[in-house]
């Protein structure tokens, strides 16, 4: 491995970053790995990728700001190689990751593209009154309001009410209250 990143750098391909144990990959690089494999073969790339980030790429919280971070990048690019998500439980995870990353750091545009695909996706893998796909819907409903889009974010968020009572109506366990669905409706 350490004679191979030595020849990579050695031609320039890769950077070591200074005080960090990462690195730095030439553009036209990047763009030759992903001219590289087509259709099937392109899928499970990413596919492996996004489930080797799954194990270091924590869910974005202030406090381990430094790490979401150092992958962030690297998940965000994952998911421009995978324009058509179908996959399951981990890829409706990175997806959420990603879009919770862009909407603490304020990017509110970026996380609504990727929150957008989110709730779909969690509802296709785990039902839609499962508590991920109820969490998705109201993420992207914050970050509609905190877009200014009042009108998208309250549709979203009574959608996702909606969906919290009847969940509350079969299952013993809960979501959410509903007179907390109610309130939140209420502020939008």
């Amino acid at each position: 491995m350490d004679d191979a990143i030595g020849v990579l750098r050695a031609y320039v391909f890769i950077t070591l970053r200074e005080g960090q144990d990462s690195i730095d990959m030439h553009r036209l690089v990047r763009l030759a790995m992903r001219n590289w494999p087509e259709g099937e073969e392109l899928e499970s790339c990413v596919s492996s990728v996004i489930q080797q980030l799954d194990q270091a790429f924590p869910f974005p919280r202030h406090e381990n700001r430094d790490m979401w971070m150092k992958y962030l990048p690297h998940a965000q690019a994952a998911l421009e190689f995978h324009q058509d998500p179908q996959g399951g439980e981990v890829e409706a995870r990175h997806l959420h990751n990603v879009a919770a990353s862009h909407s603490l750091l304020g990017q509110y545009q970026k996380a609504e593209q990727v929150y957008r695909q989110t709730p779909q996706l969690r509802e296709k893998v785990l039902g839609e009154e499962h508590p991920d796909t109820l969490h998705s819907m109201n993420n992207l409903a914050s970050v509609f309001f905190n877009l200014g889009k009042y009108q998208e974010a309250e549709h979203i968020n009574r959608q996702e009410c909606k969906l919290t009572e009847k969940r509350e109506s079969v299952h013993t366990w809960q979501h959410k209250q509903p007179r907390t669905c109610a309130l939140e409706s209420g502020e939008v």
